[in-house]
């Protein structure tokens, strides 16, 4: 009898992912128990979401929109006109609502979609084939830093699945207050990391574009990313405080472009003013925003923004 009810509940749920309404996909969404898999039908994909995953997986079931998408089709439009949009390398992938939007809406021919955490990339091969991009779409289940083959360890978010991250050291007392998103009482495993450089040697500024999002792993990542970077390729970084600052990722970002020859740099979450290149301002950013932004119950402030520098 329970098996039963059980398909008839899930039949009810698959017709009520469909429907226009988002109150009655909410309902759907919020029925299910942790870790079961629902398809979300966005305006560019199908995409298969954990129902643990509140921030990512929620919001694409619920809204049918891909995250951070809009986000993503800013950044494009201030790349130089030369740009031809080849080829998406897309850092911190999740389960690809990204790189798999971007290829189906024609932005970009081919994405490489990089992500550490085993059930996300599991889910972005899922997404991969849903949407028969197999021939268009890499994917690699590696971390990217500074080193290459080496392990580290990983700290999974039970909530918010974009927001599993690197782990240097035990988290503080202090962040016990901040729970789950302080990184306190996370389930840690290890997870294989090499270099930008090693997986993409030879990338094009004039096709190539970087989308990294690893949650203040940024200035490692671009440590191991220096002939992106003397190539000149274009890169769309998260800047978030409260997760560099545990890293000291403020500092090695500022190392890492302190004599690129980048000229251009927007806040795509403020002003979306073109600045001319410079580090300073990358730091008068990250301390307007300020080292101890977070973030609690899942739920977002807006202490953290995405640069564009080109």
């Amino acid at each position: 009898m329970k098996n039963i009810y059980k398909v008839i509940l899930n039949i009810i749920k698959f017709i009520i992912s469909f429907t226009p309404s988002k109150f009655w996909r909410r309902l759907a969404f919020d029925l299910n128990l942790p870790n079961e898999l629902l398809i979300a039908k966005t305006e560019s994909a199908l995409m298969v979401v954990n129902t643990s995953d509140l921030i990512i997986g929620r919001n694409s079931y619920i809204t049918r929109e891909t995250f951070d998408f809009e986000k993503f089709k800013l950044a494009l439009k201030y790349l130089p006109k030369t740009h031809s949009n080849k080829t998406l390398i897309d850092i911190g992938s999740n389960v690809g609502p990204i790189a798999i939007a971007s290829v189906n809406e024609g932005l970009f021919s081919n994405a490489i979609a990089i992500e550490p955490e085993p059930n996300n990339f599991s889910l972005l091969n899922t997404n991969v084939h849903l949407n028969k991009l197999e021939d268009k779409i890499k994917t690699y289940n590696l971390a990217l830093g500074d080193k290459e083959d080496v392990f580290l360890d990983f700290e999974l978010s039970k909530i918010n699945h974009g927001d599993h991250r690197v782990r240097y050291t035990e988290p503080e007392d202090a962040s016990k207050k901040f729970g789950d998103y302080g990184g306190y009482n996370r389930e840690v495993i290890r997870v294989k990391s090499t270099t930008l450089d090693r997986i993409a040697p030879d990338l094009n500024k004039d096709d190539a574009f970087l989308w990294i999002d690893v949650q203040g792993y940024e200035g490692h990542l671009l440590k191991g990313a220096k002939n992106a970077i003397n190539n000149k390729i274009p890169m769309c970084i998260e800047l978030w405080p409260f997760g560099l600052k545990k890293l000291n990722g403020l500092n090695l970002i500022l190392d890492a472009l302190k004599n690129s020859n980048y000229t251009k740099l927007i806040d795509l979450n403020s002003e979306n003013v073109i600045h001319d290149f410079d580090t300073n301002k990358i730091s008068e950013i990250y301390y307007k925003l300020g080292e101890n932004s977070f973030m609690l119950d899942g739920y977002i402030d807006a202490n953290y923004t995405d640069l564009l520098i080109y």
